[in-house]
């Protein structure tokens, strides 16, 4: 009996294996096995065909000729610098320069494309006249652009290039640089600035995070930590920038995601998961010590700026889709008091900037301009979208001066790329399925559009693709790739 149990369970869980091998869409026409989009790849690997791998020329070891000369990308927004009239934002890899001359109207001036994501920015103006951005690019190291002319950034130097770079501030002729540790270069040569100290604390729990001010003689540092209790603010004393020297240190209990720094506080959101504001009274450097709120969990913020004791604070809404701006008086850091909320922030907040009487929020990928001239009535001004392509490029096919791409589950998008430098998303339609690729015959565009067919649709008006037939093959669902 036992060893007929035995036999009836092999023989059944092989059955189920064959089953569920067979139930795995296999690879159609020019998708290699290997390779297909379910992700069901055989334990070991295929031998190639001899005869194809030798027919097969090599690669040559670069290729030469070719120059990147437009680019349409997308995610939100990271980063963010005021100069003047021109905002410098990481949209994903990309710098882009927005003119804010009319708040009303933002418009794009120009953009240059980096190895990585851009997380911080900061752009300084050198005695030369020549003008410089500072930028942290996550995997990237720091770029330095020399942003002149905004029109044509031009990368001119680059710094830690293995490191991950998260954060840049300004003071004096020193530029602070968060990569792996603290970082003090010295802007002699803006265009190729040279490293003269390093701070480094005893017990870092993770890398410096964000260079939140620098200040009096004082940088003050935020550190994630390397676990969800280990987060703190670091007071390091850089009136010597040879020679850095932690004073002070708060520790949060949790993990701090940002912070500001105006007169003797510090204002920081601390928490895992949806962040509260503490206040920090720093007017002793080497006692920093938790003042307020005496409401602890009071007020969730993603994100915050501080002019005097004002608070800018970005808060999730009800359903997490959108979000508030919400406007305190600190005066009384025990006792934070609302004094305005603006509905309607799209999410996530990566950055706030606030001068003069506008607030500009870096809110999911739009750069957001608002009149807080009054404070309990904030209303937009304007906002800037730079209309990046959702999703991913998963294929692509070219009719003249227009771009047809399967944009995974955001379907067919059409881009105008008849000015190359700056192309422009003008038209999509969101297919039944995921689009993984596209051909284009006689006005029409092909999908492979996964487990829904394929999608025959009608672009002799690119900006307002239709579709007008669709084929699967009959039986079970088929994996459309190609």
């Amino acid at each position: 009996l036992c060893f007929l149990f035995i036999l009836v369970t092999c023989c059944s869980a092989l059955l189920m294996a064959c089953t569920r091998r067979a139930s795995v869409p296999g690879p159609i026409d020019k998708v290699a096995a290997t390779d297909t989009p379910t992700g069901d790849q055989s334990d070991s690997a295929v031998p190639p065909d001899p005869a194809v791998a030798t027919a097969t020329p090599p690669l040559p070891d670069e290729v030469g000729g070719l120059e990147l000369v437009g680019y349409l990308g997308s995610g939100p927004i990271r980063a963010l610098s005021i100069q003047g009239d021109l905002a410098y934002i990481g949209l994903g890899r990309m710098l882009e320069i927005v003119r804010l001359a009319d708040p009303a109207r933002q418009e794009r001036v120009g953009y240059v494309v980096l190895p990585g994501d851009v997380l911080d920015v900061a752009v300084r103006e050198a005695v030369s006249g020549r003008a410089y951005a500072y930028v942290a690019v996550w995997r990237g190291g720091l770029y330095v652009v020399d942003v002149t002319d905004p029109a044509q950034p031009l990368v001119v130097g680059t710094h830690y290039e293995s490191t991950h770079v998260t954060a840049v501030a300004f003071s004096g002729v020193h530029l602070y640089v968060s990569a792996g540790a603290l970082r003090v270069m010295d802007l002699g040569d803006p265009a190729s600035p040279t490293e003269v100290g390093v701070y480094q604390p005893a017990d870092p729990m993770g890398n410096a995070g964000k260079v939140v001010a620098v200040t009096d003689g004082y940088a003050y540092v935020l550190y994630g930590g390397g676990s969800s209790k280990a987060g703190s603010l670091r007071i390091v004393d850089v009136s010597e920038p040879t020679m850095p020297v932690e004073v002070g240190v708060y520790r949060a209990g949790a993990l701090v995601h940002d912070g500001a720094i105006v007169g003797p506080y510090a204002y920081l959101l601390v928490g895992l998961g949806r962040p509260y504001l503490v206040i920090v009274d720093i007017s002793d450097p080497s006692q920093p010590v938790a003042v307020g709120p005496v409401d602890t969990k009071a007020w969730l913020g993603e994100r915050l700026a501080a002019r005097g004791s004002t608070l800018y604070l970005t808060s999730p809404g009800p359903p997490d889709v959108l979000g508030c701006l919400q406007i305190l008086d600190a005066s009384d850091p025990a006792y934070p008091v609302a004094v305005g909320r603006f509905e309607g922030v799209p999410l996530p907040v990566g950055e706030i900037v606030v001068r003069d009487e506008q607030a500009f929020l870096a809110a999911g990928d739009k750069l957001v301009a608002v009149d807080v001239s009054k404070l309990s009535a904030p209303a937009v001004w304007g906002s800037y979208n730079p209309r990046g392509l959702p999703g991913m490029v998963l294929g692509a096919a070219v009719d003249g001066d227009y771009v047809y791409i399967a944009a995974g589950r955001y379907g067919l998008l059409t881009v105008d790329a008849s000015d190359p430098a700056n192309p422009r998303l003008i038209g999509g339609l969101d297919t039944a399925g995921h689009a993984w690729d596209v051909a284009l015959w006689a006005g029409y565009a092909y999908v492979a559009d996964e487990f829904s067919g394929l999608r025959v649709i009608d672009v002799h008006d690119p900006a307002r693709p239709v579709e007008v037939g669709h084929d699967d093959v009959p039986g079970r669902s088929k994996f459309f790739a190609d």
